[in-house]
């Protein structure tokens, strides 16, 4: 036998082994990371949609500032800076599920004041619920 041959055929044979073995290779490897770069670019969606309503309200309380500044006085103030963020807001197409001034959730009663607590008055009390509106598991 001649030695150039019998390599040949080897390499043959060895080229039609491994070739057969790759078969659909590429197939399992895009199944698996298909999901995986889907993932990522949901997370990247997600990353800008929460920077866009950051800017959005970045830009609302920088504007109610800037009104609330120049009023003449603190009711005055309040109320300009609160049209002026809901109408920096409502430019930006934003919309609140609940406004600031809605009553407590049925069953809820305002908080004692905590020790820790600021002196300042809070348009956001904390309200401990006697009913949880969630069911518990």
């Amino acid at each position: 036998m001649n030695p150039a041959r019998v390599r040949a055929a080897l390499a043959r044979r060895l080229w039609r082994v491994t070739a057969a073995a790759d078969a659909g290779s590429s197939t399992a490897e895009a199944v698996l990371v298909t999901p995986l770069l889907v993932a990522v670019l949901l997370i990247v969606v997600l990353c800008g949609r929460l920077v866009s309503a950051q800017m959005d309200l970045d830009a609302a309380a920088s504007a109610a500032a800037r009104s609330a500044s120049l009023a003449r006085s603190d009711p005055a103030a309040r109320a300009e800076a609160d049209r002026t963020a809901r109408d920096t807001l409502a430019a930006r197409g934003v919309t609140a599920s609940r406004s600031p001034s809605a009553s407590p959730p049925a069953g809820c009663a305002p908080a004692a004041p905590s020790p820790y607590e600021s002196p300042a008055p809070s348009r956001w009390p904390i309200l401990p619920c006697s009913q949880s509106p969630v069911p518990a598991p």
